[in-house]
């Protein structure tokens, strides 16, 4: 058996064309976790797919949702980053971070939203987290022209962002 198709990952982006999953990745205060979370996404979610549902890493949450769990910091996922041994990159071991996410057709997978557990843990806060989500599902299959982002465009994303 060959080996299985690398996933394209798409960002929900906003009708303004900002990727709020992008922008909250992007404005973690240790650079190291941000290289964490986009090496979960961009990697392992991209290349493992529905595989991850069989491990720790993905779970079901809702009628199409599903939550990555990514902990920081990962041995596991530090092969993954994205960053060279002169960043000396510092992982915090604070983040407890969850990446809401769907399976589309045509082996794409849309992120919707992201949040850090650590900070609030109570489950009526995961609940308003799940709703976010699900309300950017609906917005992303009601309106089909939103704008996509793939991985070949996320560092002029990124750029764009520090702009703002």
């Amino acid at each position: 058996m060959g080996a299985m198709k690398k996933s394209k990952i798409i960002y929900y982006e906003n009708l303004e064309g900002v990727s709020p999953v992008l922008k909250w990745i992007y404005n973690l205060k240790v650079s190291g976790n941000r290289l964490l979370l986009l090496a979960a996404i961009e990697e392992l979610l991209a290349s493992q797919g529905r595989e991850l549902l069989k491990t720790h890493w993905l779970k079901s949450i809702t009628k199409g949702i599903y939550e990555l769990r990514v902990k920081a910091p990962s041995a596991f996922l530090e092969k993954y980053s994205y960053s060279s041994k002169s960043d000396e990159i510092r992982l915090s071991g604070k983040g407890l971070y969850r990446i809401f996410l769907t399976f589309l057709e045509d082996n794409e997978i849309l992120i919707l939203h992201g949040y850090d557990k650590k900070v609030n843990d109570k489950r009526n806060y995961q609940q308003k987290q799940i709703k976010i989500a699900r309300k950017r599902l609906y917005d992303y299959l009601r309106n089909q022209k939103n704008r996509r982002l793939t991985p070949t465009n996320i560092s002029n994303k990124i750029k764009n962002l520090e702009g703002k």
